[in-house]
This record gives C-alpha cells, sequence and structure tokens, in this order.
C-alpha cells in the first residue's frame, strides 16, 4: 500500500470514528431510557478514543484533518432530532 493511499484510509477511519461518536452523543442526549442513555454515552466514548488515535497517528505523520463530523452525519442528526431517533439507533448499533 502506497503512504498516500495508507494516509487517506487513515482519514477514513477518523471520519468514521468522529461521525458515530457525534451520532451517539445526539442519541445520548434524546434517549429517555437510563439504561439507553449511558450505553449511547459509553459508545460515543469509546468511539472519542478510537477518534483520538487516529489523531494522534496523522499528527505524527503531519497530515491535516478535519475533527468535524460530515454534512451526512450531521443530516442524520438533524433527522433524528426533528423525526425521530429510531432509525439513527438502529443504524448505528448495526455497525
Amino acid at each position: 500500500m502506497s503512504n498516500s493511499k495508507k494516509l487517506s484510509d487513515w482519514r477514513l477511519h477518523l471520519q468514521d470514528e468522529l461521525d458515530a461518536c457525534y451520532l451517539y452523543r445526539i442519541l445520548t442526549d434524546l434517549e429517555v431510557d437510563p439504561k439507553q442513555r449511558k450505553l449511547y454515552s459509553d459508545l460515543a466514548n469509546i468511539e472519542q478514543k478510537h477518534a483520538e488515535a487516529w489523531m494522534h497517528l496523522l499528527k505524527s505523520e503531519n497530515v491535516s484533518f478535519s475533527d468535524q463530523p460530515t454534512t451526512k452525519a450531521r443530516f442524520q442528526a438533524w433527522l433524528a432530532q426533528n423525526i425521530g431517533p429510531g432509525f439513527l439507533s438502529r443504524a448505528q448499533l448495526k455497525e
């Protein structure tokens, strides 16, 4: 694998983790059941740690990256907040 392909893959992995973390935090905020709320919060924290690991690797290679969720993730969050979180929770837990 070329170095540029490797770094591109690392960026994609980071973005996946950032999006998952963001969406789990949205689900945490929307959830009323304390057990489910804790589950989503724990999953968000795990995804955050994964994202931090990818950020560390990218920084060590002097590679720039975004630390923001994608437009797709923000749209999914908007849907969950305005229509209901059901589809989002099923989609996230399938991961």
